[in-house]
């Protein structure tokens, strides 16, 4: 089914109510179209059916399986670290290595488990971002 997100997000309750559902009974979903039908829907919910291709955003990019970021090295160099992340698809398929050299003020500062998952985050969201295919 074609869909049309508003792109307002307000409080309210999903109409969908998948597993992950977090609006069951109340939370932030967006109103969507379909024809002149408005279905509010939360993010998890709408995220689920369009995985499942049963509603499609035209023009929208469609990440090819799920991204899984792992920290594969960790060493630490003048009483800073090198975190070396890999982002694989689903199939194990190597999406991209990343680097990350923090010196010790920023480490003082952060924490070695801040770090660790700041940079699993980024590479997330760069690889969702850059690392799709158009439909």
């Amino acid at each position: 089914m074609k869909i049309e997100p508003s792109g307002v997000v307000m409080i309210g309750r999903c109409n969908i109510r998948t597993e992950a559902c977090t609006a069951k009974n109340v939370g932030p979903v967006t109103a969507i179209w379909s024809g002149n039908n408005q279905i509010d829907v939360c993010r998890e919910c709408l995220d689920e059916k369009i995985r499942l291709d049963e509603w499609q955003i035209e023009g929208a990019k469609i990440l090819p399986g799920k991204i899984n970021v792992e920290i594969v090295t960790e060493k630490d160099v003048n009483a800073g670290i090198i975190l070396k992340a890999v982002a694989k698809n689903d199939k194990n398929d190597i999406l991209m290595i990343e680097t990350l050299e923090i010196p010790y003020s920023g480490r003082k500062k952060f924490g070695d488990e801040f770090l660790k998952k700041d940079l699993e985050i980024s590479i997330k969201t760069y690889a969702q971002k850059y690392l799709t295919t158009a439909d």
